[in-house]
């Protein structure tokens, strides 16, 4: 017959041998688990407005947080192992392995509540320290063992509850305080690297606030040491001003010849050369006076530009005058025409007083074809009155004049009788 009480016996040993070993497998993955997330590398290159160096400093902040996780993470199993420790010791009521195993435990509290009093803005910090200061007397009054504002008070009364009446009760109140730890602790370890990464991200921005404000230091020339060396700062980016403006002007002036149906391409011309002498001064203050205002500076450009295109025959001829007949700008002004789209008396004036040989040769205009009437006689009397002796007219729908806007009459060496007849 079989032995029921021997197979009884086995099948007992059996199943504690399978229950014991799933509790073991279940703490091998507790300890190798992966608790928290792993650091987003896209994530925190976002904040860093596209920096040059973005890779390192992606870097830097992993890694102060890869390294505050696995910091934390230890400590947390520590007592996630640590409170299924006290849980089987007060289910077996061997109180001196509780309190060695609570002794072991209480410094990682400790130190989770020294680094949440050091973070106190991290997420989670606050439910730290409430855990650990009013939230203790709960877990007392719940065991009848009064209250506790500290770690410390609290461990002195667990220690007295495990020698009085109801150890039970005074170590359940331990087990569930370090649970809590555990659960808490997992939302705060997480606050903490993020506070760790944001450590990193401030020294990145002291960094390029430093650059900024040594570039505007260099740029307005507020100190000794910006002005003297910021001046190949400011030479270099002066001419993205310089280059910017003139777009501008020439594509207003392109639009301005549209609207007014002429040569967009001369006019944008003109307004190009008539910027070129008040931006050579605009770069000039921008380099060497950096300390006035940049906005000032533009405008008297933009002014001076104006003054140029409108005015430019008497600004020529007034500068001329100085130079001396003979000068280059004499001859030049007289040779473009220097209101570049009209001339004036003084450019005429100024064209006049050069000497023959620094004159622009003149090419006669042609002479517009004649129209008959139907009788096959000359045109009308407004074309025989064009024709009389002793004078000049700009006849219409001709060239334009090889003096780009000058008036349409024969240097004074030339007489009207050299002119062609008609017949």
């Amino acid at each position: 017959m079989m032995d029921f009480e021997a197979l009884a016996a086995r099948l007992w040993a059996a199943v504690v041998a399978v229950f014991f070993g799933a509790f073991v497998l279940s703490l091998a993955n507790t300890a190798h688990a992966r608790v928290f997330p792993e650091c987003n590398p896209a994530a925190e290159a976002g904040k860093l407005y596209g920096a040059a160096d973005a890779d390192a400093w992606v870097k830097r902040i992993c890694d102060a947080q890869e390294s505050t996780y696995r910091t934390w993470e230890a400590n947390l199993q520590k007592l996630d192992i640590g409170q299924q420790d006290l849980a089987m010791a007060t289910n077996a009521g061997d109180w001196k392995a509780y309190r060695a195993k609570w002794a072991e435990l209480l410094p990682v509290l400790k130190e989770m509540e020294a680094a949440a009093l050091a973070s106190r803005n991290a997420v989670g910090a606050a439910n730290i320290l409430s855990l650990y200061r009013a939230d203790l007397g709960l877990f007392l009054q719940n065991a009848g063992l009064g209250t506790a504002a500290n770690l410390d008070e609290f461990s002195a009364r667990i220690s007295g509850g495990l020698d009085g009446q109801r150890p039970a009760a005074a170590a359940t109140a331990g087990v569930n305080v370090v649970q809590q730890s555990v659960t808490r602790g997992v939302e705060f370890v997480k606050g903490l690297a993020a506070a760790e990464g944001d450590k990193v991200l401030a020294e990145y921005r002291g960094q390029v606030e430093q650059k900024a404000a040594t570039r505007r230091e260099q740029l307005s020339g507020s100190t000794a040491s910006g002005y003297f060396g910021g001046f190949a700062r400011r030479i270099i980016e002066v001419w993205g001003i310089f280059f910017f403006v003139l777009f501008v002007l020439m594509l207003g002036a392109v639009v301005v010849a549209v609207k007014r149906k002429q040569n967009p391409i001369t006019l944008a011309g003109a307004a190009a050369l008539a910027y070129l002498l008040p931006a050579s001064a605009m770069v000039l203050a921008f380099v060497l006076v950096p300390f006035l205002p940049s906005w000032a500076m533009i405008a008297a450009t933009l002014v001076g530009t104006y003054a140029m295109y409108a005015q430019g025959g008497r600004i020529c001829g007034a500068l001329a005058s100085k130079l001396g007949e003979g000068s280059t700008l004499a001859i030049g002004c007289a040779s473009w025409g220097p209101g570049w789209t009209t001339c004036g008396p003084d450019c005429r004036a100024n064209r006049a007083a050069l000497p023959a040989s620094a004159r622009p040769p003149f090419k006669p205009l042609p002479r517009p074809a004649r129209s008959r009437s139907r009788m096959g006689r000359p045109g009308g009397a407004r074309s025989r009155k064009s024709a009389r002796p002793g004078t000049w007219s700009r006849p219409e729908n001709l060239p334009v004049s090889p003096w780009a806007g000058w008036p349409m009459r024969p240097p004074a060496s030339i007489s009207v009788s050299a002119l062609p007849a008609t017949s």
